[in-house]
């Protein structure tokens, strides 16, 4: 019985110099769909979250947050997202202000939902940050 080699079905693999020509090495492509898919991933859990009525807040510096939670009223629907930033530069001082801007993203909506901001100050009082009106006053 005589044995033959067997060939490979398809095209031959990428010779040194066809490697050489792609746009971007294999170790880029890699990262990149596996960033896409930690994104996408990202994505769905949110989606996940936010629609069984959690609420999804980041919080960064002492006064900086983010807010996303799902508005879900008989004639409004949609999503509702809150940020806040400390006016001027926040430092350890006795008074600092913060401005606070709610937007709201309704795809069912009576038009009733505004979007506002609203600036509010605080003051430390023996080490505790309490409120001390609004901005200005």
């Amino acid at each position: 019985m005589r044995r033959t080699k067997l060939r490979g079905i398809g095209p031959d693999p990428l010779t040194s110099s066809d490697r050489s020509s792609l746009p971007i090495s294999p170790a880029v492509g890699c990262l990149t769909s596996v960033l896409l898919g930690l994104i996408g991933a990202g994505l769905v859990f949110m989606g996940i979250s936010l629609a069984s009525g959690r609420e999804i807040n980041v919080r960064y510096g002492e006064f900086g947050a983010l807010r996303l939670w799902m508005v879900h009223e008989e004639l409004n629907t949609g999503l509702g997202v809150s940020t806040s930033k400390p006016v001027g530069k926040p430092s350890a001082e006795e008074r600092t202000c913060v401005e606070t801007s709610v937007r709201f993203l309704l795809w069912r909506s009576d038009g009733s939902s505004r979007n506002v901001g609203y600036c509010e100050c605080y003051q430390r009082l023996g080490g505790i940050w309490q409120s001390a009106g609004t901005c200005g006053s």
